[in-house]
């Protein structure tokens, strides 16, 4: 019986040591790393390049451009808001019914803010995946802010 309580005694003072290092780091010490979500290098590989659910093929304009194929199945619709905003955004380019070419972002972690990436912002609030609900496109859908 002395021995069934000594070892729940250790378990319990261990248990409580634990309960108040957590405590520690949680509230006074620790602080998380502010590594952005999604993180830089694949915002400049991947996801800057094109939306989510499509696919990036070689541009024939070159290098400086990115051409995007939609996956069958992905449907969007045009904003019925034809506002200053969308009054110049096509949703596809000219005749074609699955592709979208954007310029290139050479550089991700050098986008400050929705100017740099405008074209981006604007074919994602214009170009929506159901009415009145924007495109989701990960990592620029953060910094378009809508």
């Amino acid at each position: 019986m002395n021995i069934l309580l000594i070892i729940l005694a250790i378990f319990g003072i261990l248990a409580l040591f634990l309960i108040l290092y957590y405590i520690y780091l949680r509230w006074y010490n620790y602080k998380s790393p502010s590594t952005p979500f999604p993180p830089n290098s694949y915002m400049q590989t991947v996801g800057a390049q094109c939306p989510d659910f499509w696919v990036r093929n070689d541009s024939p304009l070159g290098p400086n451009y990115n051409q995007c194929k939609k996956m069958e199945g992905i449907n969007f619709h045009e904003s019925k808001n034809k506002s200053k905003l969308c009054q110049n955004i096509q949703c596809t380019d000219t005749g074609s019914n699955d592709m979208k070419t954007f310029r290139a972002i050479p550089d991700w972690s050098s986008v400050t803010g929705r100017d740099s990436i405008k074209d981006r912002c604007q074919w994602r609030e214009c170009c929506q995946l159901t009415p009145n609900v924007p495109y989701p496109w990960t990592g620029v859908s953060n910094v378009c802010g809508y």
